[in-house]
């Protein structure tokens, strides 16, 4: 077993096949007992080479996003933001007080495995389930300050330009709310696996665009909850509507 990354230069062409769905999930506290399972699997395989990276939750980590996240409450409250987002931000905080138990255990692996039978790249990357998710983090890291104007800027914009920034905000605000994980998501999600094009849509870039032309005005507003969106499809795709193909 060799510690590092794998980048697709290193695969030299061969065919890679991805274990698990988009959203890996080790089924215990600890992403090795994962891995443990997936090696035991692939024995008729001959794995010639293993390659293994590590994501461990440091105290250092662990505790620069409890006082960013304890920062953005104040901040949120001197800017005046109601008591639903503030709550969100206090309800990340609880969040990541809760984790403190998993400081200094392996959050997530990278797994890369090269077997000879047939030659193929397995890869995949479990982690543990306490680790925070990307909406987790999202709002973890909710600057309140950064959709503002600092107090000092303000002479360089006019009272409509200040007006239009903080609508801006409000609104991606509201989209956030939208768009996030639950019913109306999976189904949209689904509808766009199901798709006439979205098997040649190959690329991320791709899927976003017919996500886009399907929804229309009401697509996302923001790429990263659209991206968050395609993959999902994109499993929905590949574990249920097409299995076995690439």
């Amino acid at each position: 077993m060799l510690p590092g990354l794998l980048s697709n230069e290193d695969k030299h062409g061969l065919p890679v096949v991805l274990w698990g769905k988009d959203e890996y999930e080790a089924s215990g506290s600890d992403p090795r007992d994962a891995m443990s399972a997936l090696l035991s699997s692939l024995t008729p395989l001959d794995p010639g080479a293993i390659i293994l990276s590590e994501d461990t939750y440091s105290q250092t980590a662990w505790r620069n996003d409890l006082e960013e996240s304890e920062t953005n409450i104040a901040r949120a409250r001197e800017l005046g933001e109601d008591d639903e987002e503030i709550n969100r931000l206090v309800e990340a905080r609880k969040y990541l007080q809760k984790l403190k138990p998993h400081v200094g255990k392996i959050s997530a692996l990278g797994i890369w495995i090269i077997t000879r039978n047939p030659s193929v790249v397995i890869e995949w990357m479990p982690i543990a389930p306490w680790k925070p998710s990307s909406s987790d983090r999202k709002i973890i890291h909710s600057n309140p300050s950064s959709r503002y104007l600092d107090d000092e800027d303000e002479e360089f914009w006019d009272k409509s330009e200040l007006a239009e920034i903080n609508a801006d905000h409000k609104a991606k605000l509201k989209d956030r709310r939208k768009w996030e994980h639950g019913p109306r998501r999976d189904a949209v999600a689904r509808q766009l696996a199901e798709l006439p094009d979205f098997p040649a849509c190959k690329r991320e870039a791709d899927r976003v665009y017919l996500l886009r032309r399907m929804l229309g005005d009401d697509a996302p507003l923001e790429d990263y909850i659209a991206k968050e969106i395609t993959r999902q499809a994109g499993a929905i795709f590949r574990l249920e509507i097409a299995p076995g193909k690439p």
